[in-house]
């Protein structure tokens, strides 16, 4: 079992430190229990943010086989999207 420190700072171990920030630290998304659709919304935009997905419309994959071969395990195919 892994001790931690009794000061409020945390100490040169990596994983001490971990558990003093995860002790300091409130999810900035976390559920409080009020509307669940508003709360949905901002979180699906933080993820898209984070994840690199552009913000507006969606535009067509556009997709296209580049090809295709037969295998004794199923079928590869190489595809092409925008």
């Amino acid at each position: 079992m892994t001790r931690r420190p009794r000061s409020t700072e945390p100490q040169l171990s990596p994983s001490l430190h971990h558990h003093w920030l995860m002790d300091r630290t409130r999810p900035a998304l976390a559920f409080d229990g009020g509307d669940l659709k508003t709360w949905q919304r901002r979180l699906r935009r933080r993820v898209r943010e984070r994840i690199g997905l552009p913000s507006g419309e969606r535009e067509p994959l556009r997709v296209r086989s580049l090809w295709k071969r037969r295998h004794e395990l199923g079928t590869i195919e190489k595809i092409l999207f925008r």
